[in-house]
């Protein structure tokens, strides 16, 4: 397996589910899809950075405490990170956990970080290896050109989304 390939995979796979989980999440709670994301597309790189991390260390650690350590611990940093470069480059917070109870800054809270371990472990130990696994294994030579361009297509929109940020700075 070219691990490369693999993780890349993943990152995409797990940035577009993140985005129907958010959308489904908020539909639920607000009664509508999300409004506006980060990127263009349907894609949520914080979702696909967290779990890729997390699918990396499960190949290599076989001690569930861990794994449910880092299911705490990656996702709610990778949601820090992320709040924290989206309230001050970008000027944008996409959510707000001011109001949750043990919070900081409004940016990661606990009740969230506990979902996100709930979460991730489960997609680690039922989704990951039975369903995106095997999808892999099933179309792994067609993922050589799809993947990568894949990738492109999501740098391509990233790209397009800092240069419409930094106008939007300068008409400010």
């Amino acid at each position: 397996m070219n691990l490369i390939l693999y993780l890349a995979f993943n990152f995409c796979i797990y940035g577009y589910l993140g985005w129907a989980l958010e959308n489904l999440f908020s539909y639920f709670v607000n009664g509508k899809m999300q409004e506006e994301g980060f990127l263009n597309s349907p894609f949520k790189p914080m979702y696909a950075f967290a779990i890729t991390m997390l699918i990396y260390f499960n190949k290599r650690i076989d001690n569930d405490f861990i794994l449910l350590l880092l299911c705490l611990v990656i996702p709610t940093a990778v949601e820090f990170i992320t709040g924290i470069i989206m309230r001050y480059y970008f000027n944008k917070d996409y959510w707000n956990y001011s109001k949750i109870k043990l919070n900081f800054k409004g940016i990661i809270c606990l009740d969230f970080s506990l979902y996100w371990v709930l979460l991730s472990f489960f997609v680690l130990k039922t989704i990951q290896p039975f369903i995106i696994d095997n999808a892999y294994r099933i179309f792994a030579s067609a993922l050589i050109v799809i993947v990568p361009l894949q990738i492109f297509i999501i740098l391509i929109d990233f790209i397009m989304t800092i240069r419409k940020f930094n106008l939007h700075k300068k008409a400010i």
